[in-house]
């Protein structure tokens, strides 16, 4: 049996709706996912050279082999054909090229959602759902193997619709793609949870004899596929054991509960708007087909050779909306898979046929349902052509990535310049040797760039005994004893560290250290070495003096000078890029240069919240009054939490103690789960009742 023609070919305007609907929707997507993200400082520089050494080996590495701290711990890679394939994209297209890649996966995996189940009625709701899907999509939109998962778990809801008209093929395409996921990423346990769904639907509908016997070959066969990895069993369970190790923290892994106490991104102000859409179309499915589906069911059960053509509603959706919707909630970086669900579930709740006797709430409040549809058919065209025309232009300008920290800090928009990852390069051919001491933050880049050396730690905590996060790599960040026997005990000549990663009390505490010397500083990190005279063919020509302190500054002031020049593609990057430099700048000592490039770049980009934030650590007390004026509009819509503690403790400092309680009182409405902004509120209440006794006790 094909599937029906008219679901591709469509018929009259209801057709153009949506298919306009979907070119809107993925325009949107594309504009989101035009981001270099953090990708390659965090994660893709790990991938591309895993990849690489996978390809040369024909094997795939057991053990953490990028680190010399624990070379043999071992480490179940659950995505090396992502990395394989990330290589080779590399090296076919390039980082740019790479981006372009990225946008078209999750175009192509939204679309697939978007395609699934087509409503029959309320376009201007689905437009407005895949508008909003595209937004948590973009937070997401990383160079990482999880694109393959949301490509795939769209094909999958995709493919199952397939099977319901009657496909065939579409079942063997699910274990290909079964397959395929296993060795791509970890979520593919979430796609064999999806299939299990899509058992029990063809169970509940027939539990006939020759059909559970079919379906459970069927599923036995995506089990023993996903079981087709390096680790074989060990892989197919990795999933349930990842978290066994994991002793860093990750702000992804976060609950939104947790991650929305300390920050307001797109991500998670839309998210609560698709979970009551879900919530609202579970709801209604369940209501009108309940009595059917009990009926059905029942009867499949009871009887064994009782045969159901067909449930009323599609179960497997129902299911896999409601785990994706717990998932999105115990876990942020799990929000792309309830949008993906949401789609084919809310555009079945919108296809249910009302009840003759059923009012609908237009005609409750004297509407005709003529002029609600004609409403409906322009409200949804009218909200996506203006949100992608605020999008084009908020791209070309770049404003739209300079208000919302995602998650914390903005993502600009635009293409990326490959040679900034390229730093360590030079000086490892001027003779620059390890072993090297680096964060979290950057490790995966680092590695990229020494490779055959080893790095100290990256951003993989299962891949590391959860001792060495919490008796050595943290307890080292705050330059204490620990930092000392660490530098000694691995007798390390060089740190490479991010400035944004280990912030400026970990800078100036090691530049205030005469054992090692600064010899290379730009926007991603600092570079020293140790002050030795097997270094010091290094530490020549390269020291980090006034003279090269000039330079830096003037090369800032050039950047800064040509930033109106550089293509609107690029530009957003650019800008940011400069910003961080400023960052570096300020951290190694020398904020008087920066402060002058600072307000410059605030002048030209007044909203650009790391350029506030920078403006707030780096001012001078002749300027105060500016940043004052600043940190008071960032307190009155706070997209962080910070903004309200920041200002409220200034205010509080300043003896304005009842203007700082109405401040925090504010941001409680804006981050009622912070627990730092209840506690400078509780201190900042008591500083002002014990300030009205002192008043109470002077009065005759």
């Amino acid at each position: 049996m094909k599937p029906d023609r008219r679901f591709w070919l469509g018929d009259g305007r209801d057709d153009l709706l949506f298919r306009a609907g979907l070119f809107g929707v993925c325009l949107a997507m594309a504009l989101l996912a035009f981001t270099p993200g953090i990708s390659f400082t965090e994660d893709l520089g790990r991938h591309i050279l895993l990849g690489k050494i996978t390809l040369q080996n024909f094997s795939v590495p057991d053990t953490n082999l990028l680190s010399y701290t624990h070379p043999d711990f071992p480490f179940v890679n659950h995505h090396w054909g992502s990395e394989v394939v990330l290589y080779l994209l590399h090296e076919v297209l390039g980082l740019n090229g790479l981006i372009l890649w990225k946008m078209a996966m999750l175009v192509a995996a939204l679309a697939l959602a978007w395609f699934t189940v087509r409503p029959q009625r309320g376009m201007a709701w689905y437009w407005l759902l895949g508008l909003l899907a595209a937004i948590v999509l973009g937070y997401r939109a990383h160079i990482r193997p999880e694109l393959f998962t949301y490509l795939a778990m769209a094909a999958y809801l995709f493919l199952f619709e397939q099977v319901r008209k009657g496909s065939k093929a579409a079942r063997w395409w699910l274990v290909g793609i079964a397959f395929a996921w296993a060795n791509l990423h970890i979520y593919f346990m979430f796609g064999l949870g999806m299939a299990g769904a899509f058992l029990l639907e063809r169970l509940a509908a027939d539990r006939s004899r020759d059909n559970l016997i079919g379906e459970g070959r069927w599923f036995g066969l995506m089990v023993l596929v996903s079981c087709v990895n390096p680790n074989l069993i060990g892989g197919l369970l990795y999933p349930f054991q990842i978290f066994s190790n994991y002793a860093f923290p990750v702000i992804e892994n976060e609950s939104p509960w947790e991650m929305g106490s300390k920050v307001l991104n797109p991500m998670l102000l839309t998210l609560p708007v698709v979970s009551a859409i879900v919530v609202v179309a579970l709801f209604q499915l369940l209501r009108h087909y309940w009595h059917s589906s009990i009926i059905k069911v029942a009867a499949s059960l009871i009887k064994r050779d009782a045969k159901v053509e067909a449930l009323p509603f599609r179960l497997a959706n129902t299911i896999i909306a409601a785990t994706a919707l717990i998932a999105s909630w115990w876990m942020a970086r799990s929000a792309a898979l309830l949008v993906l669900a949401a789609l084919p579930l809310v555009a079945e709740a919108l296809s249910v046929p009302r009840r003759p006797r059923e009012r609908t709430l237009a005609s409750r409040v004297g509407l005709k349902p003529a002029r609600v549809q004609t409403a409906q058919r322009i409200a949804g065209p009218l909200l996506v052509g203006l949100f992608n025309l605020w999008l084009v232009v908020a791209t070309v300008e770049g404003s739209y990535s300079r208000g919302f920290p995602s998650p914390i800090a903005p993502t600009p928009f635009g293409f990326d310049d490959y040679r900034r990852y390229q730093t360590l390069k030079p000086l490892l051919a001027a003779g620059l040797r390890g072993p090297f001491y680096n964060d979290y933050n950057i490790g995966s880049l680092v590695e990229y760039e020494i490779w055959p050396q080893k790095g100290y730690a990256d951003n993989r905590p299962e891949a590391f005994p959860a001792s060495f996060w919490q008796q050595e790599y943290l307890p080292a960040l705050s330059m204490g004893n620990t930092f000392d026997r660490v530098m000694q005990g691995r007798a390390i000549n060089a740190i490479v560290v991010s400035f944004s990663g280990v912030k400026e009390y970990f800078i100036r505490e090691l530049q205030a250290r005469p054992e090692w010397t600064l010899i290379h500083v730009d926007d991603l990190m600092g570079v020293w070495v140790r002050h030795t005279e097997a270094n010091a063919h290094l530490i020549a020509p390269l020291v980090w003096n006034e003279e090269r302190k000039i330079g830096y500054d003037r090369q800032i002031a050039q950047r800064i000078n040509l930033l109106p020049e550089v293509p609107w593609y690029r530009r957003n990057v650019v800008m940011s890029n400069i910003t961080y430099a400023l960052y570096a700048q300020h951290c190694i000592g020398d904020s008087d240069r920066m402060w002058k490039h600072l307000k410059r770049l605030h002048d030209m980009y007044p909203d650009d919240q790391d350029v506030i934030e920078l403006m707030r650590v780096a001012v001078p007390r002749s300027q105060l009054y500016l940043v004052e004026n600043l940190m008071r509009k960032r307190a009155r819509w706070p997209l962080s939490a910070r903004h309200t503690i920041d200002w409220g403790n200034y205010l509080a400092r300043n003896g304005k103690l009842k203007k700082a309680r109405e401040v925090m009182d504010r941001g409680r409405w804006f981050f009622p789960g912070s627990w730092t902004l209840q506690r400078d509120r509780k201190k900042i209440i008591a500083q002002l009742e014990q300030k009205e006794k002192r008043i109470l006790k002077a009065k005759p």
